[in-house]
């Protein structure tokens, strides 16, 4: 039936990493996928930026600069609304993952809702994009985000990162979307 989810794996650690990886995720069953983020737990210096970066062919992350991503930021405490984008993170147009998908200070396991839509990852002779939405009750911070992975090339799964500190705890799911 057209719509329908359909669960393909879930991951569970429990282990302090700057990041958590998904292998084989993705395969030719299915076109697009839903993620969904159900726990989090990070530590490290202050706030932290969380991302995602995507694996090869080979379950490698891909830590090259091939990700453009947009967020539209919203913050009940500090900068009320604000745009960020690709440049934001050293200045040019391309990062080494898509950052902005969400945000946590160094709280222990802040509530987090967080969910998106990735395209396209397995064919390799297309890029790969997300759409994403997130939201924590750390000062009250939700994103909407967009990103392409500007390199055709299969892509087997994810990691969860930071851009500093650690994950310290965290749950995500996958499911097919038919």
């Amino acid at each position: 039936m057209a719509g329908d989810l359909r669960f393909i794996k879930k991951v569970t650690s429990t282990s302090s990493a700057a990041s958590i990886s998904m292998t084989d995720a993705f395969s030719t069953d299915y076109t697009n996928y839903v993620l969904v983020l159900n726990h989090l737990d990070i530590s490290g210096a202050g706030g932290e930026n969380i991302g995602i970066r995507l694996l090869d062919s080979s379950n490698t992350e891909i830590t090259a600069t091939e990700y453009e991503y947009a967020a539209v930021n919203t913050r009940y405490s500090g900068a009320p609304f604000y745009l960020i984008n690709s440049n934001s993170y050293g200045g040019s147009t391309r990062t080494t993952a898509w950052w902005e998908i969400g945000y946590m200070s160094d709280v222990s396991t802040a509530n987090v809702g967080w969910s998106a839509i990735i395209y396209t990852p397995y064919n390799s002779s297309s890029f790969t994009h997300i759409i994403s939405k997130s939201a924590t009750d750390e000062a009250a911070t939700m994103y909407q985000h967009i990103g392409t992975h500007a390199s055709a090339e299969q892509i087997n799964g994810l990691s969860i990162c930071v851009d500093s500190g650690v994950i310290d705890e965290c749950t995500f799911s996958i499911y097919g979307l038919n």
